[in-house]
């Protein structure tokens, strides 16, 4: 891995498998402060299965900067990604993140990891 321009080995220390059942299935806000980096494989993604979310961390110059009318990436202070089966999304540990409710007609199975330098 290459963390802000070093070269990093990294150690998977932990690893799960995720299944959001239909209708029910999603994870609150939450962090894995202890990681590097973190990572979620997609094994089934149907269409409709709930996206990943991640929030900008609150910084002092968000808190006190004017609103914003536009919406360019630039100035979101969260962004989505749908699942897409066989895709893998690294980042980093602290970043918080979640899932939203799995609105599909099938089960969405992930396999997450954390890794810490090694």
């Amino acid at each position: 891995l290459r963390c802000l321009g070093y070269a990093v080995s990294a150690t998977i220390y932990k690893s799960w498998v995720n299944v959001f059942p239909v209708g029910t299935g999603y994870m609150d806000t939450h962090e894995h402060s202890r990681s590097l980096v973190s990572g979620v494989y997609y094994a089934q993604a149907p269409p409709g299965c709930g996206h990943l979310y991640f929030r900008t961390p609150l910084r002092l110059d968000v808190a006190t900067s004017p609103p914003v009318d536009d919406e360019r990436p630039v100035n979101r202070h969260q962004v989505r990604y749908e699942p897409v089966e066989g895709r893998l999304i690294l980042f980093r540990g602290w970043l918080e993140h979640g899932v939203t409710q799995n609105r599909s007609g099938r089960d969405r199975i992930s396999i997450s990891f954390n890794t810490r330098a090694s």
